[in-house]
């Protein structure tokens, strides 16, 4: 699990660093602009994805256990879905930037537009690795390859003065490289000789799939409904300063992304033997280390709010109250574990669609009426009242599936070690200042050892250290 949180916060580390550069370079309007066509484009691939990925990473387990000749085929429908996914993300996102955000350049446009084909394809195909287990491959590509390369021509191009068809340009190289690596290292298990276009395994992906496609409509739209409602509301200015708040709390999502990736396949594993035992243990080590790892980088942010943002430039100094309501925010996401991965892979994407539905709805309210009432600081608690909301009832519908929590007396010793630390900084943070930096994880981090490690954490550490010793 660390060396999967090290490439994920390589990579996603880079891309904060790299947005921090372009806000400087666009500016806040230039910024918002781009952030608005961003959301657009996520919109259209993540829609024509449409669960195929989250079918790859349920059903090739399944066909390597039970029915391996039945795999090929089932590969090669994916395929086909993916194809057809990339053409209605293409014509998707071109239709929309056209006709609802009004993007008034044309290059931009058609760059964006290529990106949008070649990221479902991509996505999809990463997802079959991950289904065969090949974490370290995917983790190398999506992670370090895929981010290297966009940033290094987008700064390239914006060296020359492309503004923010730069960073368009950059995405649409790296997924084709992405894309070339991947056949060129991989291509055995995306294409078998001999395979075709099963119609049970259609019907299967279809069958899995709808669900989540029903549900993406509310809830790739509603996670970028803040984005679209600031655009619409308030300025450009304000849209990219939006913008930056949410990307920069977005680093406490690297800990749960990590955490998802390791134990995905071992919920699946644990759900298809029927060992609730075994899944119970899971899924509270997996909430543990979440809160253990995400809460030194919370309460970091949350204290350092105005440092953080000034890193964007003086134009982005009004999103600091914002930025610290979306880190509360992604502490209740990371209190929550990953209970969504649990009810995808028991097969619950009905639950799923409906806990997406109601998302979608309340997050569209509450974001509006926060806009509404305080501006940008209202939109953002707006999106965290709706996210805690979905995660807390994400819980209590794998407690009605299986009889289970995450949750154990242990963890009062790391939310101790928060209002400790919380405690000290209302009493000394203005005098620290920027020492805060440093004091606050470590303090965190020290509180915690010192209140000790549950057991079972306790000799996964002791055994990765000493597997470190003898390598």
């Amino acid at each position: 699990m660390l060396r999967t949180l090290f490439f994920l916060s390589f990579g996603l580390g880079s891309n904060y660093l790299f947005n921090i550069l372009l806000a400087r370079d666009l500016g806040a309007e230039q910024y918002g602009v781009f952030s608005l066509a961003l959301a657009t484009f996520n919109i259209a691939v993540l829609l024509s994805v449409g669960g195929l990925d989250q079918a790859a990473v349920r059903f090739i387990p399944y066909f390597q256990r039970e029915d391996s000749h039945g795999l090929p085929d089932f590969t090669r429908s994916l395929f086909v879905f993916g194809v057809i996914g990339s053409a209605i993300s293409a014509f998707g996102f071109w239709l929309s930037s056209r006709h609802l955000i009004g993007i008034e350049s044309p290059q931009l446009i058609a760059a964006m537009t290529a990106g949008s084909a070649l990221l479902p394809l991509l996505t999809i195909w990463l997802a079959i690795l991950q289904g065969h287990h090949l974490l370290m491959p995917r983790l190398w590509i999506k992670y370090c390859l895929e981010p290297g390369a966009k940033i290094g021509i987008a700064m390239l191009f914006l060296s020359l003065g492309w503004g923010a068809l730069a960073p368009a340009i950059g995405m649409v190289a790296a997924f084709a490289l992405a894309l070339l690596a991947l056949l060129c290292l991989y291509s055995r298990y995306f294409f078998h000789s001999g395979a075709t276009i099963d119609q049970d395994s259609m019907r299967s992906i279809a069958g899995f799939c709808w669900p989540l496609i029903a549900a993406s409509a509310f809830t790739v739209v509603a996670a970028r409904a803040d984005t679209l409602i600031v655009g619409h509301w308030l300025s450009k200015v304000e849209t990219g300063q939006y913008a930056v708040a949410l990307q920069s709390a977005a680093i406490l999502a690297i800990v749960l992304q990590a955490i998802e990736m390791v134990s995905t396949s071992r919920f699946s594993a644990a759900i298809a033997g029927n060992r609730i035992d075994e899944l119970q243990r899971e899924f509270a080590k997996a909430t543990r280390w979440s809160i253990l790892l995400g809460l030194p980088i919370g309460l970091t942010l949350i204290t350092n709010a105005e440092t953080f943002i000034k890193l964007f430039g003086e134009e982005f100094q009004g999103a600091s109250a914002a930025f610290a309501v979306l880190c509360v925010s992604q502490l209740c996401n990371l209190a929550t574990g990953p209970a969504n991965p649990i009810l995808i892979m028991a097969g619950a994407t009905r639950t799923v669609m409906r806990n997406d539905i109601f998302y979608g709805v309340a997050i569209f309210a509450c974001v509006l009426a926060g806009t509404m009432l305080n501006g940008l600081t209202g939109a953002a608690w707006g999106a965290a009242i709706a996210n805690s909301l979905l995660n807390i009832w994400r819980v209590r519908c794998v407690w009605n599936r299986f009889g289970i929590h995450p949750y154990s007396r242990y963890l009062l010793r790391p939310l101790g070690a928060a209002a400790f630390v919380v405690t000290l900084e209302s009493f000394f943070g203005a005098t620290l200042g920027t020492l805060n930096l440093f004091v606050v994880p470590s303090a965190v981090l020290l509180s915690i050892l010192i209140l000790g490690l549950h057991t079972d954490d306790h000799l996964l550490l002791r055994s990765w250290i000493d597997k470190q010793r003898a390598s």
